[in-house]
């Protein structure tokens, strides 16, 4: 079964943006009291992670039916396959068959 959508996950969106700046400190910080060759490694894959794009992992599956029933139903689930971020929810709506709106 296909998802509904795939989307970035803000979980591992924030993770990548801590790792970020936590690459950035360590690279400042090692700045003359490392070689040359491995500044240049670590700004190098500082560089890469700036850089990095993160395919989708946020899986969201959802429904929404049952108009002729009277009463629409709203089911969503999403689900990171990364680090495991999860939502899930049903809803009922109630439709006003007796025509007050």
């Amino acid at each position: 079964m296909s998802a509904d959508n795939w989307a970035d996950c803000p979980r591992c969106d924030k993770n990548r943006d801590g790792l970020i700046t936590e690459t950035e400190v360590k690279v400042s910080e090692s700045y003359g009291k490392v070689s040359v060759e491995e500044f240049d490694e670590m700004r190098a894959q500082l560089d890469r992670l700036r850089k990095g794009v993160l395919d989708p992992t946020f899986r969201e599956d959802y429904e929404i039916y049952g108009a002729e029933h009277g009463c629409v139903m709203v089911k969503y689930s999403g689900r990171c396959a990364e680090c495991g971020l999860s939502l899930s929810f049903e809803h009922e709506y109630p439709l006003d068959v007796d025509g007050a709106s």
